[in-house]
Order: structure tokens, then sequence, then C-alpha cells
């Protein structure tokens, strides 16, 4: 029987998000699983109108990102993507490797050109924000710049570059309880918020069975590309609780307007095929 062909969408930087997502289509085919057909898009809100015009036939989306496409015909639940300390992580601000000293205390930020990965990213802004108001930093006044990149590699790579001072990013729970930065070992933490519930594999209902048990339980390499890329360590099945701890950070954001309203964005196609 002929293995079916999937419109699989995701948001990154178009080699490495390949690299990652030929990894992934392997072990989908070592499950008897489903053909991988990339469609690569720069943002989310790319991503989010590819799926309105029907680019996609499932999807890699971030938490808050997630929610939304629940509203649409991408919304049935395939599997959370599980990282170092489970479904859950956080996000951190972190100051560059070149840090002198002691990491910064947020109170020595004032003025600093901030790195954000996008309005609609979980730990890359929305999550950060809110903890930040919450400790009486007002982010808009607080500092110097603010500048999105789209992806946590890009705005990683502006504080490489010293074109940021400092980024938000995402982190993980270690064994001994630690948070630890997988993907950006040299960077240094100055604010950790969180627990956030981790990102899903959404797809349009006629997929989703063998998608899903392709997926389910699937384990990746530590030091593969998928790992590097995602911080992927295997996909799960998606507990209630995990729409419930979304719809909760959604709240909040809304409550006070860091989340954009959804609307109609260009399609934002980065690469296809």
């Amino acid at each position: 029987m002929q293995s079916m062909t999937i419109r699989f969408g995701i948001v990154g930087d178009g080699p490495r998000a390949a690299e990652a997502l030929v990894e992934l289509a392997a072990g989908l085919l070592r499950a008897r699983g489903p053909i991988i057909d990339p469609v690569f898009f720069s943002t989310y809100a790319g991503l989010l109108a590819g799926c309105s015009a029907g680019l996609c036939d499932a999807v890699w989306a971030p938490p808050l990102v997630a929610q939304e496409l629940r509203f649409t015909d991408m919304r049935t639940p395939v599997a959370v993507v599980a990282r170092e300390g489970g479904a859950f992580y956080y996000s951190a601000l972190v100051v560059g490797a070149d840090s002198r000293g002691r990491a910064p205390g947020l109170h020595e930020l004032r003025g600093k050109r901030v790195a954000w990965v996008s309005p609609r990213s979980a730990a890359g802004y929305v999550v950060p924000c809110l903890q930040l108001r919450a400790l009486g930093y007002e982010p808009d006044t607080y500092f110097g710049s603010q500048q999105f990149y789209f992806t946590h590699e890009r705005a990683l790579r502006a504080l490489e570059l010293g074109d940021a001072d400092v980024a938000a990013t995402y982190a993980h729970i270690g064994r001994h309880g630690l948070v630890r930065l997988t993907h950006a070992r040299e960077a240094r933490i100055v604010m950790t918020a969180g627990p956030i519930p981790g990102d899903l594999v959404l797809a349009r209902e006629s997929v989703e069975p063998a998608l899903g048990r392709a997926l389910i339980g699937s384990v990746f390499d530590e030091g593969g590309p998928l790992a590097r890329v995602t911080g992927a360590r295997s996909f799960q099945r998606v507990p209630e609780r995990h729409f419930r701890a979304i719809e909760r950070w959604s709240g909040l954001a809304n409550a006070i307007g860091v989340l954009p309203p959804p609307r109609a964005v260009a399609h934002d196609v980065m690469v296809a095929g």
C-alpha cells in the first residue's frame, strides 16, 4: 500500500529546519508512517496564514500558535513535543558568553537592546514579558530597543554578533532541577519564567491517525539535527491539562494586550518542497 504524503509546516531557517525534518521523515519511514513534504515558514504569522490557505496538512506549532489553530480545521492534536525535562519547558532571558564576572541582574538591563523571537512566541516574548511586568519592569519603557528576529536561532545569533545585549529563548529543567540552555550553552541566564506547555504537532482530522501512530513514542538522538534545532527528544500523547495550561498563558497575555490579535497576514512561505 502506498504511503500517505503529508505537507508538514514548520517555522525555521531553511537549511537547519530542513536538516531536522530529514531526521523526522526518516523516523516516520522506519515506523511505516507517512512521507513528509516540508513547507517552511519564516514567521509564526506566516504559518498561521499558510494553514488558512490550505498549504499544510499538519504543522509543528508553539503553544500560543497552537491555541490559535484550535479554531481552524488544523485543530486535531497529534502529539506534544517532549524535550529535556518532559512536555513543559521554560523561558530564559540570556546575555552573551563574553559578559564579565557574574550575570547581570534585571535592574542592570535598563536601556539595553533586547532580541525577541516573535509576538506569538511563548518563551521568546510573551512569557518573559508577563514575568517582567509582574516584577515591575515594563519592557516597552525599560529596554532601550526591542526587535523581533522570528526564530530562536536568529535571536541568539543577534546576541552573538553584538546586535543585541540580551535575548529571550527557551530553556529546560535538567536532571538536578537546574535550568539548562542545551542549544545555547555559552549564554548566561539572567531570568527564567514558566513552566510553559510544550510545542504541539497538529493536523487535519483525516491525517491524524497515520501521523500519530508513527510519531508517538519516537525517540531522537540527543546530538542529532532535530534535538539541536528544536530541542525535541520524543513525541508523547497530548494530555488535556496541556491545553488548560496553554489557555492560561493565552488568557494572561490577552488580558494585558501582549499577544497580537488574530488577523489575515501574508503567507510568508520561505521554502517549500
